[in-house]
This record gives C-alpha cells, sequence and structure tokens, in this order.
C-alpha cells in the first residue's frame, strides 16, 4: 500500500509540472502589474502603473512606450515613445531589451531581467 501511495505522489508531481505551459503570444498579450515582494493587490490597474502589451506587438508603459515579441520564453522590447517621466539618459530607446517569461498560472507571470532580478506579474482583471 505505501508503494501506491509513493507512486500516485510521483505520479500527481509530475502530472502537476507538466500543467506549466511555455508563454505565448496570446496568452501574454494584456495587461500585468507588478507584484513586489509577494503581494496580490491589483488596485493600481487602474492607476496606470501597470504595462498593456497589445496583441498587434505594441506595449504601453507609464513611463514608455514601443514594441515587443516573444521569442519561446524570451521577451524582446524595444522602447520607440519616451513618454517623458524618467531622464532622457535613462530611457532606451530603440535598444532592444531582452528578460525571460516563465508562465506561473492563467493570469501570472514571472519576469527575470538580464541583471538576475525576479518579478512577479499578475494580470489585470480588464484584460483578462
Amino acid at each position: 500500500m505505501r508503494y501506491v501511495l509513493l507512486i500516485a505522489g510521483i505520479l500527481f508531481v509530475q502530472a502537476c509540472m507538466a500543467q506549466r505551459l511555455p508563454p505565448t503570444p496570446d496568452w501574454f498579450a494584456g495587461t500585468w502589474l507588478a507584484q513586489p515582494d509577494g503581494e496580490r493587490d491589483l488596485t493600481a490597474c487602474v492607476g496606470g502603473v501597470s504595462v498593456s502589451y497589445l496583441a498587434d506587438g505594441r506595449f504601453s508603459h507609464w513611463e514608455w512606450s514601443g514594441e515587443w515579441r516573444l521569442e519561446g520564453d524570451l521577451l524582446i522590447e524595444m522602447a520607440t515613445l519616451d513618454h517623458e517621466m524618467v531622464p532622457p539618459d535613462e530611457v532606451p530607446l530603440g535598444k532592444p531589451e531582452s528578460s525571460r517569461i516563465e508562465r506561473i498560472g492563467r493570469d501570472e507571470m514571472r519576469q527575470t531581467l538580464p541583471n538576475g532580478e525576479r518579478v512577479t506579474y499578475l494580470r489585470c482583471p480588464e484584460s483578462r
């Protein structure tokens, strides 16, 4: 009986791991809000600090906007317009920036930035 439970447990863990799907452009398109320090608060979705990725390959953030694409789990963003919210030398206009995207759930992802920092995002309700 112990072996049956052990095998069932192993199969359950494998099934859970297999459910983690890779990010796709259709899934990724929407409005996302960063969740610092493990918070789960979507109230700022209406405040303009979220980032929106449109299905046509454009994105808009409160600081800048531009173009995006996914290549597997690699998100490539290129800012093309500065909204004058940050100093000009800090806006990477015209320079592709890449990061890794991990699909955690239907409405949750984790982004790993080039410096190794990991940021969790939740999808804003109005973009489901």
